[in-house]
């Protein structure tokens, strides 16, 4: 009389439900990782879009013989190339006037935008200076950006108001 050496039936069920918890724990695990890079990479484009608009309004700055504000917008002209930053609530957008347009935008939530002329606010006209106020990532953010006339361009700006 032998006995054969085999697993019960309960012996299997209780396998195969161990099996089903750890299975079950790691697909969580899983889940919580991806939710945690999609967050990483969310951070990472809105660091990226408030360091590439700051680099860019510095430049256009510097590089544009003048600015002017018109409404809700920013014109300047680089390098021959027409630009219009257009501060639009929930985004910003920079359009080159080139064919076909470029346009980049910036989902920047602005809670503030003012811009100045030697020191004193403007709505409309020739600007030296624009401060910008919004929301990074639910948190407060400002970005402020000064520029800089030769004297030349002052006298031609000011013999054309």
């Amino acid at each position: 009389n032998s006995k054969l050496a085999a697993f019960t039936m309960v012996e299997l069920l209780v396998v195969l439900v161990l099996s089903g918890i750890v299975f079950s724990m790691a697909l969580l695990v899983v889940d919580i990782v991806r939710q945690q890079a999609q967050d990483q990479t969310v951070q990472h484009q809105a660091v990226s879009a408030v360091a590439q608009l700051h680099l860019l309004l510095q430049q256009d700055a510097q590089a544009a013989p003048w600015w002017w504000r018109e409404g809700e917008a920013v014109l300047l002209e680089r390098q021959g190339v027409g630009i219009r930053y257009g501060m639009e609530g929930d985004y910003i957008c920079r359009t080159m006037d080139i064919q076909p347009p470029h346009t980049d935008t910036f989902f920047l939530p602005t809670t503030r935008w003012s811009s100045t002329w030697q020191g004193q606010e403007v709505e409309e006209g020739w600007i030296d200076g624009l401060h910008w106020e919004g929301l990074f990532l639910q948190q407060p953010i400002q970005l402020d950006i000064q520029k800089h006339y030769d004297r030349k361009i002052l006298l031609d700006l000011k013999t054309n108001q």
